[in-house]
């Protein structure tokens, strides 16, 4: 059934307090208005909330990854420096027996038995031998060619150049 025209009921005179009928329309419109706009303030603040809880993770993330990273090259420094603890120490051990057995070598009487055994005897300065060596004791051989005369007109342009 379609209604084309619709009729109010009026009670008597209405010319000096008019009462006019509520449309239902406007308010379903004006309610429906007001319930979108709920449900969007509803999706907008869902929204805020799910980014700042995505930015919380963020920041947990980037300083739990930063502690994390930080003691790692901490505890890598740590054994850095305790193999270098160890090579100090494992030096200065070296270091000492070199130094004893040095102070064995250095002995005179060690190194005088040393030398009697292998029948060496002390110098004598009249028998030493002097030896001239500001001359010239090795003979050059005058046969042999000059390469400055054999070498390439490149070679010589080069030479000179640079």
């Amino acid at each position: 059934m379609i209604v084309t025209e619709k009729n109010y009921i009026s009670n008597g005179n209405t010319a000096l307090a008019p009462e006019r009928k509520p449309h239902r329309e406007d308010d379903r419109r004006r309610l429906k208005q007001e319930e979108n706009e709920k449900l969007r303030r509803l999706k907008q603040s869902k929204l805020r909330n799910q980014a700042k809880v995505m930015i919380g993770i963020a920041l947990t993330f980037t300083i739990g990854f930063s502690v994390v990273y930080r003691y790692s090259t901490i505890y890598n420094m740590e054994n850095k420096l305790s193999i270098a603890t160890i090579q100090n120490n494992n030096a200065a051990k070296a270091n000492e027996s070199l130094k004893l057995q040095l102070m064995q070598y250095n002995q005179i009487q060690n190194i005088e038995a040393k030398a009697s055994k292998m029948n060496m005897v002390q110098p004598d300065k009249s028998q030493a031998v002097q030896v001239d060596y500001d001359r010239t004791t090795i003979k050059t051989d005058k046969n042999v060619v000059n390469d400055k005369k054999h070498e390439s007109v490149f070679q010589i342009i080069k030479d000179k150049l640079f």
